[in-house]
């Protein structure tokens, strides 16, 4: 691959974190090597998420269950990915940063592991060539999570983090998902 796709495909690895235990604390350990995209250190990670994703696929092949974890950082990062037009993975990164702060805030996810997810994001994005979006207008790509699929015009619903190896399902009313990704742009810092 390409130093472009390695640097997306990224995105995708780190979402395993908040998935996978084993997945997590190696990364949790390792961020000099994620920063640095160390091919070796990646492959073996790479290899534990495609297994852990054919589990969860083999197990619910019409996502309507399990294999909404899958959607980790993707809610918030497809309307990300539409606005600012960044690649998938980065997007799913900030997507992922701005979820685990607002799972964070809503009392959904622990704050000391959601801290070390947010590290993990941290050095991730540091790996990433661009400059980071301004997201200051909230409003102009927060209406594109509203035609993910599994949202509707009144109700946004995330795949986020809550404690190592487990996630859950987080629904805000489309205004309060707005005030609370304003609330995580604010908070979120490289």
């Amino acid at each position: 691959l390409s130093e472009k796709e390695l640097k997306s495909g990224i995105g995708e690895l780190v979402k395993y974190s908040a998935l996978d235990s084993e997945i997590y604390r190696i990364l949790l350990e390792n961020k000099p090597r994620l920063q640095a995209l160390d091919l070796e250190f990646l492959t073996r990670l790479i290899l534990r998420a495609v297994a852990l994703k054919t589990q969860v696929v083999e197990k619910d092949e019409r996502e309507s269950g399990e294999r909404k974890c899958l959607n980790i950082g993707h809610t918030t990062g497809h309307a990300i990915e539409l606005a600012f037009g960044l690649s998938h993975g980065e997007s799913v990164l900030y997507g992922m940063a701005f979820e685990t702060l607002i799972a964070i805030h809503k009392g959904v996810c622990c704050r000391a592991y959601g801290e070390n997810v947010l590290s993990i994001v941290k050095s991730a994005l540091s790996a990433q060539d661009s400059v980071r979006p301004k997201f200051k207008a909230v409003q102009d790509f927060a209406k594109n999570a509203k035609s993910d699929k599994k949202n509707t015009a009144d109700e946004i619903v995330m795949s986020v983090a809550k404690s190592e190896g487990e996630w859950t399902l987080l629904s805000l009313a489309y205004e309060e998902y707005e005030q609370e990704l304003r609330l995580a742009i604010e908070e979120f810092t490289l």
